[in-house]
């Protein structure tokens, strides 16, 4: 398991969530609607908006997810914020950065994700809009990316 890259920035980063208010302990009702519309569009049974935290990932919102304490080392949306677009894992099982992260091969049986990173208006990566599920997805196409990403829009606006 690769566990993902910190940014030089780190602490400016850090601040910029914090300045949001954002926290473990409240979700943004205002984002629900947009999980539960990822997850019907894209036909996943998960779809979270997750902010991550100094060494823990918290769900802003979320459908599909029960109750989760999750490292960012383990995060999948931990490496999807180091991107500058769409992360795309086909199947989690044949990935280098994955094939034996505890997600992949512990009960979530996580074989696909799809996610965009969304940005503080100083360009600060501050979570992910992830979409997930247990079966691979070969077939995830440039199109699927750019409906993912309006998502990921609405998020941040």
């Amino acid at each position: 398991m690769k566990c993902p890259a910190i940014f030089p920035n780190e602490p400016a980063r850090l601040a910029a969530l914090a300045n949001y208010g954002l926290d473990e302990q409240q979700t943004l009702q205002s984002l629900e609607p947009v999980v539960r519309i990822a997850s019907r569009m894209f036909d996943m049974p998960v779809s979270a908006v997750n902010m991550i935290g100094n060494d823990h990932v918290f769900f802003a919102a979320s459908t599909g997810v029960g109750e989760v304490d999750m490292g960012r080392d383990v995060s999948f949306c931990a490496h999807a914020i180091n991107q500058l677009e769409v992360m795309v894992v086909p199947d989690a099982r044949t990935d280098d950065r994955f094939h034996d992260n505890p997600l992949v091969t512990g009960a979530a049986n996580l074989r696909f994700y799809a996610g965009v990173p969304l940005h503080s208006p100083e360009g600060l990566a501050l979570g992910a809009l992830c979409i997930i599920d247990d079966k691979p997805h070969h077939d995830f196409s440039a199109e699927d990316q750019d409906r993912l990403k309006e998502l990921a829009k609405m998020v941040t606006d």
